[in-house]
């Protein structure tokens, strides 16, 4: 082998292995990206359920409320 031979081998060597680490690189970042969008997904589907939960709370406290008042209502209906 001439010197351009080994030198070509070496570049085209060095142009292989960078362009294998860049591709990995790329999917490392690419695959950390879905990983967030999925976090960020669970992370709103958990507020979405605390705030569902909240709300049957809140009603079924109004609910309580207004099963009471209509109770004291028929107690004064029932007295007239």
């Amino acid at each position: 082998m001439n010197t351009f031979q080994v030198i070509s081998v070496i570049i085209s060597a060095v142009f292989l292995l960078s362009t294998i680490f860049g591709v990995y690189l790329k999917l490392k970042i690419d695959i950390t990206k879905v990983d967030m969008r999925i976090n960020a997904i669970n992370r709103e589907l958990l507020q979405r359920e605390i705030a569902t939960l909240l709300a049957e709370k809140i009603n079924r406290e109004d609910h309580k409320e207004i099963l009471t008042k209509i109770d004291h209502l028929i107690e004064i209906y029932s007295q007239k």
